[in-house]
């Protein structure tokens, strides 16, 4: 029953992180970026990049960000704008008083700005949004209270990836995806409008502008190879080491069918993984399995409306380009058969959107269960197979991190590599979902409360000790 049970944890696991959607986290490479082209200095003593920000630093960053720095430092030297506030360090005097000369900053009062307060996702989401021509005006296209809101429409933000505190780590991943973000009503993204003014050097952007461009030619290809429903053989390796181990590497062989339409999210697969065959679906919200003449069920309220959620966002033509934040670098090439293939390289900002998704989990527990879950990432490789009518053949995916989780009582280990490659066999309504009868699977919470029984040992009584009780 033990075995099984870290089976059924260690494939549910598997499953949920082979669906993830990355978030923000340790930015210092596209921070790098930035600061190669010119947007982002950071401080005296670096990036500082898990701190939170400070509102005269969101002012700052927006001046950057509309291409206003020299203008602003040029017109505050002639004293064409100036400011009544008495907080505001004088190396963003000129920063402040332009954008208060331009009606996109107020203070907290009349001779303060607010310095040393902090800037929240909220705010700073405003920021990017006013610097890409949406206004937050009565007559403009978004409120200030449902900012959040609107820049996840327009693929600026995924607020499920927000942690409980805004970083400087935040507004590095929000500059660098409003960058690449087309401006309000045009087919220009703001660096690309950056550059035009003259405000960013062409030569200094030109790496992320070429990294922008193949990124959201990487996007129109999935999206339009985007479907609901899939059908898919995965062959794979995984080296898993519980604890420094000695361990031997894992070979899995699934056939996969998935289906997330908006109403439903349903899987099936049949695998073969740890030396043990077992089958697995979801259905309802309610995840089963079976292996070894064991049949369980997990209730897993919320996924199917989660899932969903991210297979909305993801059809959404206004967001096809989300996400070049999370990209350490992408590379196209050809092979043999004249199949586009896309290889994304993730940065390690990877390793929050584990995280989070493993805070998730703790819905998930069983009663009785203590499941405190860390997650590091050591590098992720996802490659893309595109053939030249445009349907997608095939996805790779190569990665290595570590989780650390403690159940029962004990803190465990364990640490990936993993090499998965998936063979698409079919999309779309052509895919079906045959279920079995669940009728006879045990939630797995039943099975965890019976574990202490099944392993206590019955006190030995002899027949001299009953038969006093038996004579009474």
């Amino acid at each position: 029953m033990k075995k099984f049970f870290k089976i059924a944890t260690l494939v549910l696991m598997l499953t949920m992180l082979l669906g993830l959607a990355a978030g923000a986290s340790d930015f210092d490479a596209i921070a790098s970026e930035l600061k190669e082209v010119g947007l982002f200095q950071g401080t005296d003593t670096g990036f500082e990049l898990d701190r939170e920000p400070k509102r005269v630093e969101a002012a700052v960053m927006l001046v950057r960000l509309l291409g206003a720095e020299e203008k602003a430092k040029a017109a505050f030297e002639a004293g064409e704008v100036a400011h009544p506030f008495e907080d505001v360090p004088a190396w963003a005097d000129a920063h402040v008083a332009w954008l208060k000369a331009n009606n996109l900053t107020n203070g907290i009062s009349e001779k303060e700005f607010g310095s040393e307060g902090l800037c929240n996702a909220q705010m700073y989401s405003t920021f990017v949004l006013r610097a890409l021509g949406y206004s937050d005006a009565e007559d403009g296209q978004f409120t200030y209270d449902k900012a959040l809101d609107f820049a996840q429409s327009v693929g600026l933000i995924d607020k499920e990836l927000q942690g409980e505190k805004f970083l400087r780590d935040d507004v590095v991943a929000l500059s660098y995806q409003g960058l690449a973000t087309k401006l309000n009503g045009s087919d220009k993204t703001l660096l690309e409008k950056l550059v035009d003014d003259g405000a960013v050097k062409e030569d200094a952007a030109k790496p992320l502008l070429d990294k922008a461009a193949l990124y959201k030619e990487f996007s129109a290809a999935m999206l339009a190879a985007d479907s609901k429903a899939v059908d898919m053989d995965l062959v794979g390796t995984i080296n898993m080491v519980l604890d420094d181990a000695d361990s031997e590497p894992i070979e899995i062989t699934a056939s996969i069918q998935a289906v997330a339409d908006g109403t439903k999210v349903e899987f099936a697969a049949d695998a073969t993984a740890m030396g043990e065959a077992m089958k697995m679906w979801l259905k309802d919200d309610v995840f089963y399995m079976e292996s070894n003449d064991q049949k369980v069920k997990m209730a897993m309220e919320g996924y199917t409306e989660l899932l969903n959620s991210l297979a909305e966002d993801k059809a959404k033509e206004q967001v096809a380009e989300a996400g070049l934040y999370l990209v350490d670098k992408i590379e196209k090439t050809e092979d043999e058969d004249k199949n586009t293939v896309y290889t994304v390289t993730m940065n390690s900002a990877v390793k929050k959107a584990a995280n989070l998704a493993m805070a998730e989990m703790e819905e998930l527990d069983v009663e009785g269960l203590n499941t405190d879950f860390a997650f590091d990432v050591d590098g992720m490789t996802m490659s893309v197979k595109i053939d030249k009518d445009g349907a997608l053949k095939n996805v790779g995916v190569k990665y290595a991190f570590t989780i650390k989780v403690a159940v029962l009582d004990q803190t465990l280990a364990i640490k990936f590599d993993a090499d998965l490659d998936c063979t698409i066999k079919a999309l779309g309504e052509s895919v079906v979902i045959e279920f079995p009868d669940f009728s006879d699977f045990v939630d797995l919470e039943e099975l965890v409360e019976e574990l202490p029984a099944e392993e206590e040992a019955a006190p030995e009584t002899t027949v001299e000790e009953a038969a006093p009780e038996v004579a009474a």
